[in-house]
């Protein structure tokens, strides 16, 4: 499901290797990376180190990295030790996924279009904070709109 790589991970959009091909985007393929993201975010925000985290969880170094960038699934009991740790509710940590909502058939998009979406993802999550993170979805729909006119 996830690309090797040793930038952030990244969803793996493309479904097969055909280069021209359709693809289709999973439901689900934006969870892990967006959850690990905020618990990233958290980490840096309350000043806590990997380690102390990885400790909390029962995890090691490399294990949280993972977690954290969206390449491994993180348990209802992760989840909830995080909570404790972070004093934080478990829907921090989902939020914004509601509005992902593709309908069960998947989207189908290109190639180009996949790692565009991509590359859209990547700088989403990148961004320092949440109030960055909404002006950039605000920008992208503004642009969307002003196209349509």
């Amino acid at each position: 499901m996830w690309e090797q790589s040793p930038e952030p991970p990244t969803p793996n959009l493309a479904g097969d290797s055909t280069p021209n091909a359709s693809k289709r985007v999973r439901k689900y393929d934006f969870i892990n990376p967006l959850v690990g993201h905020r618990i990233r975010m958290l980490r840096n925000e309350k000043g806590i180190s990997r380690s102390q985290v990885a400790k909390q969880i029962d995890k090691t170094l490399q294990q949280l990295d993972h977690l954290e960038g969206g390449q491994d699934n993180l348990t209802a009991e992760h989840i909830y030790k995080l909570c404790n740790f972070f004093s934080v509710e478990a829907n921090y940590f989902f939020t914004d996924l509601a509005e992902i909502n593709l309908d069960s058939s998947g989207i189908k998009i290109n190639a180009h279009q996949a790692k565009e979406l991509r590359r859209l993802f990547d700088s989403y999550l990148n961004l320092p904070n949440r109030d960055m993170q909404k002006s950039l979805v605000k920008l992208a729909e503004s642009v969307a709109q002003s196209d349509m006119s």
